[in-house]
């Protein structure tokens, strides 16, 4: 008799929320998708383990695209930032990521309580990481899984508020930038360990 795989107990969780919220006839998608949400970040900030195939598991049994924030890069922001390893690696699993390092990184949470951030001498870059490229300070934006890469920008130094143009103001609305962007790199992992 073939045993069943068990469960991690971040999975357990997430079923626990999701059993209880539609377990209720008046549920909403809204309230099970906020739940969804904050019990997953809750796992990975009270390190309950994953296992590595979690975030498939996810996406298939819990509908993980109409909660994750957008992709769920700030979920593997809040792994890193908490040293949930087993978080970490089951993200990049999902994603098929390699982990991006560098030397010299700050990384932050949008949490008001995190926001100082910490500096690694060697940490894993995530959206919003700042850190040093060939002498320039660069803020990660994006990954691109698929090629392998970090797209890091440098921002250019905004200027007094009566000299910036019309079009850096609409920049600053439509993508939430303080200044619009000077330069973009593409970095592969190679490049990273070869700097």
């Amino acid at each position: 008799m073939d045993e069943k795989p068990t469960d991690s107990a971040a999975i357990q969780s997430l079923r626990l929320t999701w059993n209880g919220v539609t377990g209720k006839s008046d549920y909403s998608w809204r309230t099970l998708n906020s739940c969804m949400h904050d019990s997953l970040a809750l796992a990975i900030r009270s390190h309950l383990q994953f296992n590595q195939d979690d975030f498939h598991k996810i996406s298939s049994e819990f509908r993980w695209d109409y909660w994750n924030g957008g992709g769920g890069e700030g979920f593997y922001n809040l792994a890193v930032f908490n040293k949930n390893t087993s978080a970490i690696e089951a993200l990049e699993h999902y994603w098929n990521r390699r982990p991006f390092r560098a030397y010299r990184v700050l990384n932050t949470t949008g949490s008001y309580m995190q926001s100082a951030g910490n500096i690694q001498r060697y940490g894993r870059l995530v959206v919003g990481s700042v850190f040093f490229w060939i002498g320039q300070r660069v803020t990660v934006t994006s990954f691109n899984d698929k090629e392998h890469k970090v797209i890091a920008v440098i921002y250019r130094k905004p200027e007094a508020p009566e000299k910036r143009e019309v079009l850096d103001r609409i920049t600053e609305h439509e993508h939430g930038t303080r200044s619009p962007i000077e330069k973009i790199y593409r970095i592969s992992n190679e490049e990273l360990k070869g700097k």
